[in-house]
């Protein structure tokens, strides 16, 4: 009786595989490095009387690259679609074979078909047929990738016996020898039994077939150096000591890093096909790694003649071989068919002939002229252009949409961009300098500038020449080329509230697409608009620079609130996402946060459109449900070190409380009323806080002092804060004053400073807002030229006390520029309720309140460029 068992699984949406690394050098702990997903996926088993056939099909398969700032986002992919006709022994391969089962996918992109017949107890195995295709695809890499890769496979190839050799040899003795010991003599061979379990470990191959592997290999030398040698090395401390080394791993890297940019390099393995065969399964895996070890050293000189450098010699050929046979061979088919065939197969030749001769010039033309420009971009000494003319130029090469027009388009891009960052790096280069490294800086900036005024230029012509190059090549090649994307964006891993421990969850697409709000992607489409083409350039130099400052940055966690709003909170940034648009800023330029009936307000530093067109210092995000703003409120709290006044919040046991107290926020207000009114009581005169926000009139326009210094400045300061009525108490009115009298120093410090004299400027308002005078020491200046101390009408210069309601200045400033040296500025201010450690550094600057007192940082700003720091502390009870 014949019986048939058939177990069928399909997985249409497929697998997927998600490698997440905890040491990428240079950025927070776990993100994820690479994504693969297989599509489509069917797996059919069918057990007869006297054969099992299984079938593996797989639609797709792609490997996402999630590395920082890698020139390809995807490593494989599939290059076209398999074709309809002509496949051949293909359908074999698709199930099609002696004895196989059904078809289960002819247009698949991996196809696995075994067929194994049932053996009697004492026979060999026998396999009627074995099949396996893969079609054609395309592997992209570049050397960054490669190193990460490395550095994250290493320790996955060190044996544990070898560990334990390195770091304790006298224990892998003893336990080696004891396992020695324990063997026993060789027993007695049974020549008979050993010759039957060798007959039987061979098995009977009747058509074992492997098509022709079709794959285009990209490579480009870029990525950290720095971050490869660690990748490469794997080192540091752990058990495995030296041994972390991965030999194959490091092989891999050296080759990678002595190997040219190469450009879609044909690499073409041949079919493996063994009939009636009798041997073992390691033997025939043995000769299967010979065959195509020899097939891969066989297509080294593809490498070698894939080289943009030398403009893609191999491909030249192919495409000028291929225009010529179809100019010869089209006619002539024609002619066997008829006088009309032969005119139309004259007439595909000479287009086929045409268009591989042009295709072929052409893309080696722009392989040589793109090495060209790569070099020549070096000589300018500029990272941020050199990374950012890569994205471009990848962009161009992916994407090669919209035909000549778009290469014109591209061309005026780089024609007009070379020449605005040449003209403008003359100026920008040595300012950058000098605020960065003083005189030295600006001597190292003058030099880039002058080499990016006589390179950038030349780049930008050449580039714009090998633009209309490379599009007029893509649009005479026969390949259809799109550009790949990512499947999904970079998995999202939250970490848990209150820490930085980083928790692997379930891949959530929501929570990936806000992880994208703090990290954009760096790639970008081609476009065939001028005016939206240089407004892409410029948004792709801010995420650029987006990209380089949050490599210390990390998503911690998001909400989605009601009309469309959702919260992303990351280490560093707050991003408040609305159906309008997306608001981002530094903890820092966050003032505090308190939860209300129906909402948890947030109030900034300075204004900030959530809503287009209402420009305001504070937003309410909706959270009516009390569980729901409880939780909101909570993961804003754990980032409250981080803002600038987080005094002004109340604790998570004052907000719990509301749900005992009869309404939502009734307990944190009543708690603030509270103390507002007790404070006022106690006072000599009102001192409530206020709903004020310090650093609202930073960047207003200041009336120049014509002629004045820096004792001018200062000066004028003074009497404008001596003139700071304090008889109505720390209200409104005052504090906007006091905030002026702090923007009006630092904007006229800038005015009367250059590139050539520029210091560092640190200013720091302390407000008086307990019951009690506070008395001042004199300040220590630790490193810098200068401080002093500006007070209003409720200061005692005599004594040093800083009554009730009062505020007092602190000025402190750097040196000049000094020839290969950064300038700072630090002092120590110290009083009788704190300690003021003031700097141009924000990780330098805190205030440390003593017993009895409290301090408040009501503001924290400044300007890296400009280089000044602004603080105010409030001095409560």
């Amino acid at each position: 009786e014949n019986k048939t068992l058939m177990v069928s699984l399909a997985i249409p949406k497929g697998l997927g595989l998600s490698l997440v690394s905890d040491s990428e050098p240079g950025v927070a702990p776990r993100r994820e490095i690479l994504y693969a997903q297989v599509t489509n996926l069917q797996f059919e088993a069918i057990q007869r009387t006297d054969v099992l056939n299984l079938s593996l099909a797989v639609e797709a398969v792609q490997i996402d690259n999630h590395i920082r700032l890698a020139p390809f986002p995807v490593i494989l992919a599939p290059r076209v679609a398999p074709p309809s006709k002509g496949a051949g022994s293909a359908a074999e391969a698709s199930g099609g074979g002696p004895g196989g089962s059904r078809d289960v996918g002819r247009d698949k992109f991996i196809v696995l078909s075994v067929s194994q017949q049932t053996q009697q107890s004492g026979e060999a195995s026998t396999f009627p047929y074995i099949g396996f295709r893969v079609l054609p695809f395309d592997v992209n890499l570049d050397f960054a990738t490669i190193q990460t890769l490395a550095r994250f496979l290493a320790p996955l190839q060190v044996n544990s016996g070898h560990a334990l050799a390195v770091q304790d040899p006298d224990i892998w003795v003893h336990q080696f020898s004891a396992k020695l010991a324990a063997q026993g003599p060789l027993a007695t061979v049974d020549a008979d039994a050993a010759a039957r379990a060798a007959r039987l470990a061979r098995s009977h191959f009747e058509h074992l077939e492997i098509h022709p592997l079709n794959m285009r290999l990209s490579f480009v030398q870029a990525g950290s150096a720095s971050a490869g040698s660690a990748a490469a090395s794997g080192s540091g401390a752990g058990p495995t000591g030296g041994l972390r080394v991965n030999v194959l791993a490091l092989t891999v890297v050296r080759m990678a890093e002595s190997l040219a940019n190469v450009q879609r390099a044909p690499l073409r393995l041949s079919s493996f096909l063994v009939e009636d065969a009798i041997e073992t399964v390691g033997t025939v895996a043995k000769i299967l790694a010979q065959h195509y070890t020899g097939q891969v050293l066989s297509q080294l000189y593809k490498l070698a003649g894939s080289i943009a450098a030398i403009g893609n010699p191999v491909d030249l050929v192919s495409n000028v071989g291929g225009g010529v046979k179809a100019f010869i061979y089209e006619p002539a088919q024609g002619l066997v068919l008829g006088p009309e065939e032969f005119v139309k197969g004259g007439l595909r030749g000479t287009g086929s002939l045409v268009s591989g001769v042009v295709h072929g010039v052409t893309q080696s033309v722009a392989g040589v002229g793109d090495t060209v420009n790569r070099n020549l971009a070096l000589l300018a000494f500029d990272d941020e252009y050199a990374a950012e003319r890569e994205m471009r130029r990848s962009s161009t090469k992916q994407g090669g949409t919209g035909g000549i027009g778009a290469g014109f388009v591209n061309a005026g891009e780089s024609l007009v961009g070379g020449i605005a960052e040449g003209v403008t790096g003359v100026f920008t280069a040595p300012i950058r300098g000098a605020r960065k490294e003083g005189l030295g800086g600006l001597a190292k900036g003058l030099g880039r500038g002058i080499l990016g005024l006589a390179v950038k230029p030349v780049v930008g012509v050449t580039e714009a020449a090998v633009s209309v190059v490379q599009t007029a090549s893509n649009a005479t090649s026969g390949d259809v080329t799109e550009e790949l994307t990512h499947l999904r964006p970079r998995r999202a891993i939250p970490m848990l509230p209150g820490t930085t421990r980083m928790v692997l969850t379930p891949f959530d697409q929501h929570a990936a697409e806000c992880q994208e709000a703090v990290f954009p992607q760096s790639t970008v489409s081609p476009t065939g608009d001028l005016g939206k083409q240089l407004r892409e350039r410029t948004s792709r130099q801010r995420r650029l620079r987006r990209h380089q400052r949050a490599l210390d940055d990390a998503y911690v966690a998001h909400l989605a609130l009601e009309h469309g709003v959702t919260v992303v909170l990351s280490l560093k940034h707050l991003v408040i996402r609305t159906e309008q648009g997306d608001v981002s800023r530094p903890w820092h330029q966050v003032a505090f946060c308190t939860p209300e009936k129906r909402s948890v307000r947030v109030h900034f530093y300075t204004q900030v459109e959530v809503v287009k067109g209402v420009p305001s210092n504070r937003f309410d995000l909706p959270a009516p449900a009390p569980a729901l703003r409880l939780e909101l409120y909570q993961r804003i709290y754990a980032h409250r070190a981080a803002m600038g006044d987080p005094r002004r919040m109340p604790s998570i046991d004052a907000v719990t409380a509301d749900d005992r107290s009869g309404g939502p926020g009734s307990s944190a207000a009543t708690a603030f009323q509270a103390e507002d009114a007790a404070a006022e009581d106690a006072s000599s005169g009102p001192s409530r806080r206020s709903s004020y926000i310090f650093g609202t009139v930073n960047g207003s326009a200041v009336k120049s002092l014509r002629g004045a210094g820096e004792d001018d400045v200062i000066r004028e300061c003074h009497a404008s804060l001596r003139r700071v009525s304090t008889s109505s108490g720390l209200d409104d009115r005052m504090r906007r004053e006091l905030d002026a009298c702090c923007w009006t120093l630092i904007a006229r410090w800038d005015q009367v400073h250059n590139v050539f004299n520029k210091k560092k400027l640190a200013v720091a308002l302390i407000v008086n807002e307990s019951t009690k005078p506070v008395q001042f020491n004199e300040p220590q200046l630790q490193i810098g030229q200068g401080v002093q101390v500006l007070h209003g009408a409720a200061y005692d210069p005599s004594f040093r006390h800083l009554a009730p309601g009062g505020a007092a200045m602190f000025v402190c400033w750097s040196t000049g520029p000094v020839l290969f040296q950064k300038q700072h500025v630090e002092a120590l201010i110290q009083t009788s309720a704190i300690v003021l450690h003031l700097a141009d550094s924000r990780r330098k600057t805190r205030a440390q309140a003593k017993p009895g007192f409290s301090a408040g940082l009501l503001e924290h700003s400044s300007h890296p460029e400009r280089e000044w720091t602004k603080i105010v502390v409030a001095i409560s009870n």
